[in-house]
């Protein structure tokens, strides 16, 4: 049964869903951009009766209240709010990440940062790399052909520092050419398309507040847990070779290449399902993990 849950912090309330027994292990699912977390609703369901899973609105998305400044939207803002999600729903115990798009940027953030990484077991990663990671690659290994590739897909991201200018278009983009986008190029229904609206206008703060002082400053930070990585082979947004510039920074990788689009956790959410229980499990087995407090 889907609960829902009010989480508040000096920057404001965050809406949480919660699924299954909160004495099972925990998940804890980030959604990326323009999305909330209702798309998590399908996979969450297929994980409730093993583990107690927790989706929640970042900032500005969904039910979670808008920030009052870019600063809100920083990479170590957001760990802010998820320390005090996990600091109010499951103080003192470990869980499990999962980040799909920006919610895998920010995955890979919460596990080098002090207060989360010690509770964290491990992360999947789906669709969204490190922006540290992805700053050292563009300065030591990024061939021009790898990165004309990545630039074609990622060409809104220099539109949203724009000023005006994506305020302005973003509602088209949102009630009109992203529904056609995912119902002919991913076969997906649109889940709310008012909601997107919000959600992308808030959004756009993602970008600017993280994206050109990670790429420019990039932070020597490397993840200890161990990360399983996810990558959809048809990705429009995310190019697969950039799952290869973790391959530096994580002890103990795991990698799985799938045919699918961006939005690969509707498309294929009982096998994804399946790959993050199998994942968990593992770990769980594994005498270098002990048993989840």
């Amino acid at each position: 049964m889907e609960c829902p849950i009010q989480v508040t912090t000096v920057r404001g309330s965050l809406h949480v869903q919660s699924w299954g027994n909160p004495r099972h292990p925990c998940i804890i699912l980030i959604h990326g951009f323009p999305d909330h977390s209702a798309v998590w609703s399908d996979i969450a369901q297929n994980l409730c009766d093993s583990f107690y899973v927790l989706a929640y609105d970042v900032r500005g998305a969904g039910r979670s209240s808008p920030g009052q400044s870019l600063a809100d939207y920083t990479l170590p803002a957001l760990s802010d709010d998820l320390f005090c999600i996990t600091n109010q729903l499951i103080p003192n115990r470990d869980w499990h990440l999962v980040g799909h798009d920006w919610g895998s940027i920010q995955g890979w953030a919460h596990t080098t940062d002090p207060r989360l990484k010690p509770h964290i077991r491990s992360f999947t990663s789906i669709s969204g790399p490190s922006l540290d990671h992805l700053g050292y690659w563009l300065r030591l290994q990024a061939s021009p052909r790898k990165l004309l590739r990545q630039l074609l897909k990622s060409w809104y991201i220099g539109m949203f520092h724009l000023p005006l200018l994506p305020e302005r278009i973003w509602p088209g983009i949102a009630r009109h050419l992203l529904p056609i986008y995912l119902q002919y190029r991913e076969g997906l229904e649109c889940l709310n398309p008012s909601q997107l609206l919000n959600n992308g206008l808030h959004g756009m703060n993602l970008y600017r507040a993280n994206i050109m002082n990670r790429l420019i400053q990039p932070q020597p930070k490397k993840t200890t847990c161990p990360v399983q990585l996810i990558v959809p082979l048809q990705d429009d947004f995310v190019d697969p070779h950039l799952v290869e510039i973790s391959k530096d920074w994580v002890a103990d990788r795991t990698l799985i290449k799938l045919s699918g689009g961006h939005w690969i956790i509707r498309q294929q959410h009982q096998y994804l399902a399946q790959e993050i229980s199998t994942f968990i499990n593992r770990i769980s087995a594994s005498p270098a993990w002990p048993a989840l407090n």
